[in-house]
Parts: C-alpha cells; structure tokens; sequence
C-alpha cells in the first residue's frame, strides 16, 4: 500500500490520469486489475 501510494502522489502531481496510474500500480506493484482499481479508490479516498 505504501508503494501505491507513493506512485499515486507522483503521479497525480505529474497530472496522470486514472488508467495511467492503475497501469502503475500493476506494473510496479504487482496488482491485478481489480485490486489496482481498489487501491486508486482507496488512496483517493485517503487525500
């Protein structure tokens, strides 16, 4: 969870959009789609 939201500051300061920064979130954190989505909701939820 760190990791993701370590990528999701990152990247939303960078101005990423949603899909990029699930795609992220698999890439480099080794989620699946569905959990990758959570994760986003969840973060987001958090800010």
């Amino acid at each position: 969870m760190d990791k993701a939201r370590e990528i999701y500051t990152t990247m939303t300061n960078d101005e990423e959009s949603r899909k990029a920064i699930i795609d992220e979130f698999i890439k480099q954190v080794g989620l699946s789609k569905a959990a990758a989505n959570t994760y986003y909701q969840m973060i987001k939820g958090q800010q």
